[in-house]
């Protein structure tokens, strides 16, 4: 008898242990099916949100468009009033431009015939720089053979001093 109450209680333990496996499983099987029925659900809400605020900005952007658009109907007409006023100057600035062009052409040849006189007088100066030039290294070589003259008659008159008694030397000493 020891043995079948020890066989009968393994396995009703056995039994327990398997109705407690069961039962475990099939909760957490339920918990997370709830967990993902939750999930969609929060997802689904979410996307309810997400359009009712796209539902609300299109309907504020309706708004601004037809606001926009029935500001550019008035702007339209004030640009056709401008367009014609417009027109009309334009008329006026063509025959001021011809006037103009007329007046623009004499003067591009007064500026053509000053620049050839420019041309002619920087020439002039160009010339006249160089004879400048030339005179300034003859009045330089001029000079310098006059210090020359000018230390060899002081030479001479150093020379010739002890010997004659001229003043014209004195002027050289």
């Amino acid at each position: 008898m020891g043995y079948i109450r020890k066989t009968s209680t393994l396995f009703l333990m056995l039994l327990l242990v398997l109705t407690l496996l069961f039962f475990g499983g099939s909760t957490l099987y339920y918990y997370q099916s709830m967990q993902r029925l939750t999930n969609a659900i929060s997802d689904k809400n979410q996307m309810i949100k997400g359009l009712e605020s796209n539902l609300n900005s299109l309907s504020v952007n309706y708004t601004n468009l037809r606001q926009n658009y029935d500001l550019k109907i008035q702007r339209e007409q004030e640009l056709s009033e401008q367009y014609l006023d417009i027109k009309s100057e334009k008329q006026d600035i063509e025959t001021e431009k011809q006037t103009i062009s007329g007046s623009l052409n004499q003067t591009k040849a007064d500026l053509n015939q000053a620049l050839l006189n420019l041309s002619s007088f920087q020439i002039q100066v160009f010339n006249l720089n160089a004879q400048v030039t030339e005179l300034n290294s003859e009045v330089d070589n001029l000079t310098d053979e006059l210090d020359d003259i000018s230390e060899d008659i002081e030479s001479i008159c150093d020379e010739i001093s002890g010997t004659m008694n001229l003043s014209e030397c004195e002027d050289y000493s």
